[in-house]
């Protein structure tokens, strides 16, 4: 089976992009006033959850980053 070439060249520049973004890291702040989302902060955040603060509002940080250290493994 022959996979299209402009399938190919996009393929690869996604993934090009996800290992990036992965590997310098990308943080996502998600807003919430009780069980509902107010807002979503991405590659950046906010000191405050709404515009009113009340007892509900709580923000949830989750940060997304390759821990691991690539070496070439062509070098000996």
């Amino acid at each position: 089976m022959k996979i299209h070439p402009m399938f190919r060249k996009v393929a690869n520049i996604a993934f090009a992009l996800f290992f990036l973004m992965t590997a310098s890291g990308l943080t996502i702040q998600e807003n919430f006033c009780y069980d509902k989302l107010i807002s979503v902060f991405i590659d950046k955040t906010s000191e405050k959850c709404c515009d009113t603060p009340c007892p509900g509002c709580h923000i949830k940080v989750v940060t997304f980053k390759i821990a691991d250290t690539f070496l070439n493994a062509s070098k000996k």
